[in-house]
């Protein structure tokens, strides 16, 4: 079984889920990713802790908690992502290089807007607001154990808005 959901409307991102390539603004920021995969890497790790509190809270009201683990394994989520590249960053508006990227305006360690110039900032394009999961379910072993774990398909639809509201917390707490 496969679920997809898509989040989006990210108005501010984690300066972890954006890079930069310039060693001076990896300096001066030192949580920004250092490549595209690496942002895209750490977005997977936090897909993965949701889904693993998924997991764990539909194991614990069927009474299996033990099986957390192989119930875990199956279940395989892939990210699609576009990180955003912040050529530079800073807490006020500045144009951005000449080189690739944006100029990135930063508040408490989170991109809010970029600039296009010292006086013209944005929102961040539509296009770093979002990605998508998808959840490739096996449910070889899980269907054998349906009975014993409680598991059916409605459980995995519900896991389905557990996980989805836990990435709308994460993301609405900035």
């Amino acid at each position: 079984r496969i679920i997809t959901f898509r989040g989006e409307g990210l108005t501010t991102i984690p300066l972890e889920f954006a890079y930069s390539t310039d060693p001076a603004v990896q300096t001066a920021n030192p949580t920004i990713s250092k490549t595209s995969a690496d942002a895209v890497k750490i977005l997977r790790q936090y897909v993965k802790k949701a889904v693993t509190a998924v997991i764990k809270e539909e194991a614990k009201k069927a009474g299996q908690e033990n099986l957390v683990s192989d119930i875990g394994k199956q279940i395989k989520p892939t990210l699609y992502y576009s990180p955003i590249l912040c050529s530079k960053v800073g807490t006020t508006a500045a144009a951005p290089p000449s080189t690739a990227g944006f100029s990135c305006i930063l508040q408490s360690g989170i991109v809010t807007q970029v600039a296009y110039s010292a006086t013209n900032t944005d929102s961040i394009p539509e296009v770093f607001q979002q990605f998508t999961v998808v959840l490739s379910v096996l449910l070889v072993y899980v269907t054998t154990l349906q009975e014993p774990l409680g598991i059916t398909a409605s459980s995995f639809a519900g896991g389905y808005v557990i996980l989805y509201a836990t990435f709308f917390l994460f993301f609405c707490q900035w």
